[in-house]
């Protein structure tokens, strides 16, 4: 049957792959505390608080590893209504100290997939206002992905099933969608790092674009700012090679 697990205002969750575990932001009755985040399982079903942030810091984004069996979450400082640091930070699910994987002055968290972590929870990735990177959630540096060279607005990253390749969409100005505006090239990168390779074979741009299943091909759809009806659909391996 049904079950209140908490009451208040601004909830937030996320649930385990397997089913057992909720997670949820909770900021109690006084709206000006920050969130915190608790757990309930199948097998306990009273809330346990899982983070202790001060006041200022708030963890308002989460994410639960493949395995259900650590959180990592994206706590904001904020100053003056403005958010002027961001952490990222791992807890185990079964509580205790969190532990700072990065800490991004002026961090903007990459918004435009489904979540922040590789779909095999190793990996948190990020952005800042000039660049793009990927870190362990185990613990060690980040990793920058892009390049200072490629300029560009980041507007929506895609990595591959299996966890090994990032692509960044750059978004020049003006919109592609215009017919004066620029191209949308592609930049596919292994998520431990090295040298972006450039996907825009036909000098057109590209307008959306995915990984097969096998992570082993990118499709993408290139476009016509004067006439949509021209796109095309191309295959391409993730070396650069084999376009069709």
């Amino acid at each position: 049957g049904y079950q209140e697990i908490i009451t208040g205002i601004d909830v937030f969750y996320e649930v385990s792959n397997d089913g057992r575990t909720f997670v949820f932001a909770h900021t109690g009755t006084d709206p000006d505390a920050p969130y915190q985040l608790f757990v309930v399982t199948t097998e306990h079903r009273h809330p346990i608080q899982l983070t202790f942030e001060p006041r200022g810091v708030n963890p308002q984004i989460f994410q639960l590893t493949p395995d259900g069996e650590t959180l990592v979450y994206v706590a904001y400082r904020r100053a003056s209504n403005v958010d002027t640091l961001m952490y990222i930070r791992r807890i185990p699910i079964t509580g205790g100290p969190s532990t700072t994987i990065a800490e991004v002055p002026d961090g903007l968290l990459q918004a435009d997939f489904e979540g922040f972590l590789s779909p095999d929870g190793q990996y948190a990735l990020y952005s800042t206002n000039s660049a793009f990177f990927s870190v362990p959630v185990a613990g060690g540096a980040p990793i920058r992905l892009d390049a200072p060279e490629i300029l560009g607005t980041r507007d929506r990253v895609e990595v591959s099933p299996d966890s090994r390749w990032v692509v960044l969409a750059l978004y020049p100005h003006p919109s592609p969608f215009q017919p004066t505006g620029g191209r949308l090239p592609l930049y596919i990168v292994p998520i431990t790092g090295g040298t972006p390779l450039k996907i825009d074979p036909t000098e057109r741009g590209v307008l959306t674009y995915q990984f097969t299943p096998d992570s082993q091909t990118l499709v993408f759809e290139t476009y016509n700012p004067t006439d949509f009806n021209q796109n095309r659909l191309y295959g391409i391996h993730v070396d650069g090679t084999g376009l069709t």
